[in-house]
């Protein structure tokens, strides 16, 4: 999910910069919640792309921690 994560922004970045249609948040946010947080962080952040849209940043901030507590139920189920 990292190296998806990571791949979509670098493809979003190149989408925005030859005005073309985009990948909608709820993508980043469905990769995110998949475990992909570091490949959207790192894409992000080594593509500059998205790192000044607060309202991005807290979806995604918002999808990891539920991501986080979705496996921490699933962890409580299993044992």
């Amino acid at each position: 999910m990292n190296i998806l994560g990571f791949y979509l922004m670098k493809r979003d970045k190149s989408r925005a910069l030859k005005h073309q249609p985009r990948i909608s948040e709820v993508t980043f946010m469905f990769v995110t919640l998949l475990g992909g947080i570091v490949g959207i962080v790192v894409g992000g952040s080594m593509f500059r792309h998205k790192t000044k849209k607060r309202s991005f940043q807290f979806k995604i901030g918002i999808a990891f921690l539920a991501s986080l507590a979705l496996y921490v139920n699933i962890l409580n189920i299993i044992k």
